[in-house]
């Protein structure tokens, strides 16, 4: 189908790669399909676009932990998850904007409820690697922490300690 579209546009696209067009063309048509299903979801009461919202945002908060944090394959740096961690505390998402983005959030009981399983299992799951990362020996670790990196996973500590009460409490 795609094919055939391009096939029929050759010259009036300004994008000059045929690849670059099908990419494109194909984006688009992965961009309705979600639209789609959110609207169909909400139209059925499977969800409410509160619900999808907030999930879209916990999700990307999580996939950005899992893509610099977790130790992926073929992973040749020679640093430990634990520094991965503490950069990521320090870059991406310090105590405070864990506690603003997320912590708050779950405080609202009604928004608890709105959670999918999926992501409540995941939120867990995060919880649970932090926790390991964080209690892993500096030992291991080539550096040493600063004040800094360490106060930041004191204070992510008590974040994590919330975000578990919040999601066991519903």
């Amino acid at each position: 189908m795609v094919n055939q579209y391009l096939d029929s546009h050759p010259i009036d696209s300004p994008i000059p790669s045929r690849q670059d067009r099908f990419e494109l063309h194909t984006q688009s048509l992965r961009d309705t399909h979600f639209a789609v299903h959110l609207l169909h979801d909400c139209l059925l009461g499977h969800k409410t676009l509160p619900s999808i919202v907030l999930e879209m945002s916990i999700e990307g908060f999580l996939d950005n932990f899992d893509a610099q944090v977790d130790e992926k394959e073929g992973d040749e740096e020679r640093t430990t998850r634990r520094e991965k961690l503490e950069t990521w505390l320090s870059d991406y998402y310090p105590p405070p904007v864990i506690r603003s983005q997320v912590v708050q959030q779950l405080e609202d009981a009604r928004v608890v409820a709105l959670l999918s399983d999926g992501i409540k299992r995941r939120l867990l799951g995060w919880v649970k690697a932090v926790r390991d990362i964080a209690s892993s020996t500096t030992a291991t670790t080539p550096t040493t922490p600063t004040p800094s990196d360490n106060n930041n996973i004191e204070r992510l500590q008590v974040l994590l300690q919330r975000v578990e009460e919040l999601l066991m409490m519903e």
